[in-house]
This record gives structure tokens, C-alpha cells and sequence, in this order.
């Protein structure tokens, strides 16, 4: 936010904006991203946000400035101008407005860059987003999503859409357990009032900066958050995990509960020529398929 102005990147946006002035700041995780700078005495790691040609990208901002731009820069420099559309609100101290960014024939490596001008006597603003790399496939990701405003209000105006996340991360372990009601009857006897099986998964995330383990933080605590279409909560605590030796890249780790599991259904399919293999998968009422063995969903066509 500047001085007699505002211009505000909501933060549960996918990526991450920093004022470019920032740079003659004191260092901190907060008001620098990673991949534009090498902190102090810290080994500097290259990370880019990952996204596949098929995602949705786009943020939101609110601000009280008439004339700002936007601008898609790819790794040699050159510059796409971006439209962006007001958004209707109650808001009467500033206005809403959102950035869509078409990727689906886009490919490399690209950052955005905003310059809020000078009008009304506010002072100039400029941002840069943290990199991003375009490829039509990312091996080994997992798509995140999540919105809505109950659980974590930060001011988002989400509507029928979600921010969307890929990140290097897998579920390791079945954390499968139960939930029990109980009461005892005598010194001998314990009725069971209530049991409720709970499916449960460690994600572990394979390598990433702060800024971006911040964001996975952010998202989790949101109402809908979905992995690779299977809706989940979380019942714990975000841990960032061991910090990879002297440098700023994490192993962040989160236990998660799937949401309503017992109302998706088991359907056995044979596929393949002879010698045919069962697969097991899950359909979910949304027209999600899931590989059940590996934990891996599906978004149906």
C-alpha cells in the first residue's frame, strides 16, 4: 500500500507480487521473492512457479488509482500487454479488478510486471510477480485449488472460480484412521456410540521456496481446497519442514482428511490387451475419476 494510495494484490492469489522498490529494503522472506535475489550468505537455489497450458491463471487486485498497467515479460525481455476487467463490489474506498492470463499456447518462462501511475497526487507504484514456467505437461505435479471466503476472508471476490496451484508433491503415506464416540457403561463395559472411518494422506512436498510454501500455507485454510479433484481439509498444523542446508528452499508437509469420502463409489475396470490388469478407481459424484492405489485423481472430460 503507498502513501495516499492503495494498491493491494489479494493474497490468495496463485502468484506472488512484490513492490519492485523493495530492493533498498532491509531483507526478509516477505518482501522479496526468492527467485529474483540471492539473500545473504544463502546458496541460491533457481525456482519457478510451475504451470501447465491446460491451468487457469489469473489474480485480483483492489486499488483507488485510475491509470496503472499490466504486463506478461517472458525471459528475453519481451512485453505482452494485459487487460484486466472491473469487478463489481461494495467496496466504495476502492475498486475491484482482475487479470486473466490465456497460457494455453504459451510456453517458457514469464513473470508479470505492474507500474501503478501517477494521478491524484499517489506516488508510483511498480510490481513484479514471482517466475512462472509454462509447459504443456509438468511430470510429477499435483494440481491445488481452493476458494471461498468463510474459513479464510482476505477479501477475494471468487465467484464460480478457483486459484490454482502445481507443485512438485506427492501422498506418501495412508493415514487412514477412525473417529470414535464412546461411553462407558460399568467399570467393564464401554458402549460405542459413534464411529466414523477417516481417510486420511500425508502430503509431502518435494522442494520449494519460502514464498511459495507461504502461499501453499494460505491455501489449505481455505473453504473448498481440492487436490487433483479430490476435495480435502485440514485437521493440523502447516509445517514448513527441514530447510534445505544453507539456503531459503523447504520441504513443507500437511495431513489431510478427504472430504465426504464415503460417497464415492468403487468401480472395477479392466484395461489393456491380455495379460489384462484390474484397475481400481473411485468416480465421484462431480465426475472426477481417481486412481485409488496411488491417490491420484483424475479430472474427467
Amino acid at each position: 500500500m503507498a502513501v495516499g494510495g492503495i494498491f493491494e494484490f489479494i493474497k490468495s492469489n496463485s502468484l506472488r507480487f512484490v513492490r519492485r522498490e523493495s530492493a533498498n529494503d532491509p531483507q526478509t522472506d516477505f518482501n522479496r521473492l526468492y527467485g529474483d535475489f540471492e539473500y545473504k550468505n544463502k546458496l541460491f537455489i533457481p525456482y519457478s512457479q510451475k504451470v501447465q497450458q491446460s491451468d487457469d491463471l489469473w489474480f485480483q487486485i483492489r486499488t483507488n488509482y485510475n491509470q496503472f498497467t499490466f504486463n506478461l515479460i517472458d525471459s528475453d525481455g519481451n512485453e505482452t500487454a494485459l487487460t484486466h476487467s472491473v469487478i463489481p463490489s461494495s467496496a466504495t474506498e476502492f475498486s475491484y479488478y482482475q487479470i486473466d492470463i490465456d497460457v494455453t499456447s504459451l510456453e517458457g518462462c514469464y513473470k508479470v510486471t505492474s507500474v501503478a501511475d501517477q494521478d491524484s497526487g499517489k506516488v508510483i507504484n511498480n510490481w513484479d510477480s514471482n517466475w512462472f514456467e509454462i509447459k504443456t505437461v509438468h511430470d510429477y505435479t499435483l494440481l491445488l485449488e481452493w476458494g471461498g471466503n468463510n474459513a479464510y476472508d482476505d477479501g477475494m471476490i471468487w465467484a464460480d472460480k478457483t486459484q490454482e496451484l502445481r507443485i512438485e508433491a506427492q501422498f506418501l503415506t495412508d493415514l487412514s484412521s477412525t473417529e470414535n464416540t464412546t461411553m462407558r457403561d460399568s467399570d467393564s463395559n464401554i458402549a460405542l456410540l459413534n464411529y466414523k472411518p477417516l481417510y486420511k494422506k500425508l502430503l509431502e512436498v518435494y522442494k520449494m521456496p519460502f514464498d511459495i510454501a507461504h502461499l501453499l500455507n494460505r491455501a489449505v485454510g481455505h473453504d473448498v481446497f481440492v487436490i487433483n479433484g479430490l476435495r480435502f481439509k485440514a485437521n493440523t498444523g502447516f509445517d514448513f519442514g527441514d530447510r534445505l542446508g544453507n539456503t531459503q528452499m523447504y520441504f513443507p508437509s500437511i495431513e489431510l482428511e478427504l472430504v465426504d469420502y464415503e460417497n464415492y463409489n468403487k468401480v472395477i475396470e479392466l484395461e489393456g490387451e491380455f495379460p489384462i490388469v484390474a484397475a481400481t478407481t473411485i468416480k465421484a459424484s462431480t465426475g472426477v475419476s481417481v486412481m485409488a492405489s496411488l491417490g491420484i485423481g483424475i479430472r474427467a472430460s
